[in-house]
């Protein structure tokens, strides 16, 4: 099986580059990067193709048609971080999007939205999570909790962008 990873900078890439070709199957990356951190995971003297394409956030057109044309070539394709969200924009057949292991947009926009996912978990299991509230302006905000209160957009990478006054 031909099996293609995205954005392979991510350290969980390093895993399935190497489950895979445990596996002997076929691993293709593919980045915007010159090389990517997965890119030199070595199993059973075997190690990834490596495919630079277009960042999709500054040239979509371009990234589109080469990430197309990969996706035509292989059997199953694992999108990490973002990628998720750009991959979702393709136009690709019902064929070529079966290939790719994600869900539809709106409950990939729900699972990544840091209020929406705790409204998805209604927390069967017992986990504790922080109290969590929406606030669409700054007059939601209660100035008698600021002290004790985490802010961060409902969308941001690994949490960058919060504001604490701890």
């Amino acid at each position: 099986m031909k099996v293609l990873i995205t954005s392979p900078r991510a350290p969980v890439a390093i895993d399935w580059v190497s489950l895979a070709l445990k596996s002997n199957h076929e691993v293709h990356l593919t980045d915007s990067l010159e090389s990517s951190l997965a890119f030199f995971t070595y199993e059973q003297g075997r190690r990834p193709i490596y495919h630079k394409i277009a960042g999709p956030r500054y040239d979509f057109p371009s990234y589109a048609k080469a990430m197309i044309a990969l996706i035509n070539q292989v059997d199953l394709v694992i999108p990490t971080c973002e990628d998720i969200f750009y991959l979702e924009q393709l136009p690709l057949s019902d064929s070529n999007r079966a290939k790719c292991l994600m869900p539809e947009k709106d409950l990939i926009f729900q699972l990544h939205h840091k209020y929406a996912i705790y409204q998805i978990i209604k927390n069967p299991v017992g986990i504790i999570y922080p109290k969590t509230k929406l606030l669409e302006s700054w007059s939601d905000l209660d100035q008698n909790q600021l002290s004790s209160t985490i802010l961060k957009p409902v969308f941001s990478r690994f949490g960058k962008r919060g504001y604490s006054r701890y």
